[in-house]
């Protein structure tokens, strides 16, 4: 098991390096220096204080969903997890990775194994709803603005792709595919785990009031995060319009989510530099947003470095209930 782990990894790993080099190997390496070097320090400084508010409203979305599952966890234990989540994500492929990190850490302070999982998943369906109709919104005026469908025609593929997996891996055809390989190969643990997960989830049908909040608070919270990059890119003398950002940041995040490479390392520099150039962008300055934007990552993950190395990994139950007032 260990093995297949440590394959998957270095071929991730050879993904990420062959991305990287083949970028840069199209890019102007001396533009890319200019960029980054002219860089206004406190307008970048500002939209990094904003990630880190931003980071704080996810967890407080997590948070309510918890609530309405009866998981009265602190706010700072949660804040615990999801940092420390942040860091083991930097050596993980793409984002999937560290919200497997918080969601094992977090099933560990709590009676339901199940409810760290389902009130993940459905915080992160909330937000690509929210992300590809921001996309489909403004999809259309531009794309006849810029006598261009390319840009429609990605949003329309991603949505379709994104509504048809959620159909299929909530279909109860699919569960019961499910079940049926799990009792097979005599994973009777996993298929009862499998069933309580999908019990969770469709129990967040009956908590309207939370749902509702959750939505607005996603809604805040992908808002901030596209004005974030656009005020990264202006730091940068990016003079790209708001509104291509809320068209081309949704496609982005979306397929950097696709496990083939180490935290989405190349795949996320890829899709910068190809999107951007659709609006006309060179690529040195799209590339030097996007390794801009993966810098407030990676400090993220190093202040989860220093919450890992000072809380530890396996801290119990018993320690996270010491911790509340």
């Amino acid at each position: 098991m260990i093995k297949k782990v440590l394959n998957s990894f270095y071929v991730k790993l050879l993904v990420s390096l062959v991305l990287i080099f083949l970028i840069f190997s199209r890019i102007n390496l001396q533009g890319l220096k200019d960029n980054l070097l002219s860089i206004n320090v406190f307008l970048f400084g500002f939209a990094t204080l904003l990630f880190f508010v931003q980071q704080i409203i996810i967890v407080y979305a997590w948070r309510i969903l918890l609530k309405a599952q009866g998981n009265s966890v602190p706010f700072l234990n949660l804040l615990e997890v999801y940092v420390i989540g942040s860091f083991w994500g930097a050596f993980l492929p793409s984002s999937i990775g560290m919200d497997v990190v918080r969601i094992y850490r977090l099933s560990k302070y709590l009676n339901n194994g199940v409810d760290p999982a389902s009130s993940m998943f459905v915080a992160r369906i909330a937000g690509f709803v929210i992300l590809i109709g921001f996309a489909l919104a403004a999809a259309i005026p531009l794309g006849n603005l810029l006598e261009n469908t390319h840009l429609f025609i990605w949003i329309v593929i991603l949505f379709i792709i994104f509504v048809a997996s959620i159909i299929l891996v909530l279909s109860p055809f699919i569960q019961r595919v499910f079940y049926y390989i799990f009792k097979k190969l005599h994973l009777y643990s996993v298929k009862t785990y499998v069933e309580k997960l999908y019990v969770s989830i469709y129990q967040f049908s009956k908590y309207k009031t939370s749902m509702i909040w959750l939505v607005v608070v996603t809604i805040v919270f992908q808002i901030l995060g596209i004005y974030i990059i656009f005020l990264v890119g202006k730091s940068l003398n990016i003079n790209v319009a708001l509104t291509y950002y809320f068209l081309l940041i949704p496609i982005i995040m979306v397929i950097t989510l696709i496990p083939i490479s180490i935290a989405g390392i190349g795949v996320r520099e890829g899709s910068f530099v190809y999107f951007f150039s659709l609006i006309g962008l060179i690529n040195s300055k799209a590339l030097s947003l996007s390794l801009m934007i993966f810098s407030q990552w990676l400090l993220m993950a190093l202040i989860g470095a220093v919450v890992y190395l000072t809380v530890g990994f396996n801290r119990t139950k018993k320690g996270i209930e010491a911790s509340e007032p």
